[in-house]
């Protein structure tokens, strides 16, 4: 008898469990269905909205005034932003960038958009930064200001742009404070340094150079560089003035800075202990070195590391660019990596000479090595 109400109560407890299951497994199918028929319902209102307003838009690119606009419907309201913004990122030029920006004050998107800046999706947030920031809609700059530092580095972008957009001059030195956020392109912060006017980047830019900290001035001469490389001189030098032992920053200026004014500060660097900036020094030498500048190559040919030896094996023959010279190299040589980097060299210019013995003085590299070397 114990035995069978056992069984039972098992039995019983299976039964209920595969119940439960199939329960739970048609609810889940139930809500994917719904769920899969809301997006197309929704895809489809979307294609409807884009066909309805698409015309729109490029007509606001052509005219002053289009037609009589179609009433807009707020549940429209995303995506006909969205297409909007689409539109802004195909077009080139002032005009009709000013006629998609009147149709969006005539579809009276400020006020339709404020709310957007502190709802709690996303997307909606995104859309209405960007869509407020082009239409330089003052009102939300406040909220635009504090989403700079937003922890989500697309939507901290997002209100660097607008905030660019609506008040260039307030916005270029937050700008340059955060350009190492972790999360921004340094390619998409040059593109808005560069949308601002230009008399506020050359004073932003030298500013920046006496602020920024020591780990930030690297990233901002690159962006000096890439952008204005005629006044990166001026700037390179109030910034080592404040950091003058700075191996990174030393490195990208040398790496960029074609100002003979540098010259003492490359040739100085060449016996720097940080590998990496002695070879961005050595290679700097090709660009800006003399004839002064041999036996200072010659000797990190010999004794440097092997990627800064080739460095300066090809800095020597951007010097010298004689045969003759260039072969009467060889015998100063002392090592075989050194021997190796400038034969490669002299063979590339034709300058090698056959593999004799009264070539070869102080080598103990064999014809049939050299062979091996050049093919």
């Amino acid at each position: 008898m114990e035995f069978a109400t056992s069984s039972d109560a098992t039995l019983s407890s299976v039964l209920y469990f595969t119940l439960s299951f199939f329960f739970a497994s048609a609810v889940s199918l139930l809500f994917c269905f719904f769920m899969r028929i809301k997006r197309q319902r929704k895809e489809i209102r979307s294609a409807q909205v884009e066909q309805q307003w698409r015309e729109f838009c490029f007509q606001a690119l052509m005219v002053q005034e289009p037609e009589k606009l179609p009433p807009m419907d707020q549940r429209d309201l995303y995506d006909l932003v969205e297409m909007w913004l689409q539109t802004f990122d195909r077009i080139r030029g002032a005009d009709a960038a000013k006629g998609l920006i009147r149709l969006g004050q005539w579809l009276d998107f400020e006020n339709r958009l404020l709310p957007w800046l502190k709802s709690n999706t996303i997307d909606e947030k995104l859309l209405a930064i960007m869509a407020l920031g082009l239409l330089k809609e003052r009102r939300a700059l406040e909220v635009i200001r504090e989403r700079i530092d937003d922890p989500y580095p697309l939507i901290s972008l997002a209100a660097m742009k607008a905030f660019m957009e609506i008040e260039p001059e307030q916005g270029l030195p937050e700008l340059l404070k955060r350009i190492d956020t972790p999360g921004w392109p340094i390619g998409r912060v040059r593109q808005l340094i560069s949308a601002a006017p230009r008399t506020l980047q050359t004073h932003y830019v030298t500013l920046a150079a006496e602020t920024l900290s020591e780990e930030q001035l690297p990233k901002l001469f690159e962006l000096i560089y890439a952008l204005a490389p005629s006044e990166a001189s001026d700037a390179a030098k109030l910034a080592l003035r404040r950091h003058p032992d700075s191996a990174p920053l030393l490195l990208v200026i040398i790496k960029h800075t074609t100002d003979p004014q540098f010259l003492p500060l490359v040739r100085a660097s060449c016996r720097n202990s940080h590998p990496p900036l002695r070879h961005e020094s050595l290679t700097a030498l090709g660009r800006m070195g003399d004839q002064d500048d041999m036996a200072q190559l010659i000797q990190a040919l010999n004794g440097d590391i092997w990627i800064n030896q080739q460095a300066a094996a090809n800095s020597l023959m951007t010097i010298v660019n004689e045969a003759a010279a260039a072969q009467a190299i060889m015998p100063v040589l002392t090592t075989e990596s050194a021997r190796l980097h400038w034969s490669e060299l002299l063979f590339q210019k034709g300058w090698l000479l056959p593999a004799t013995e009264s070539v070869w003085v102080c080598s103990e590299t064999s014809p049939l090595t050299q062979v091996a070397y050049h093919g």
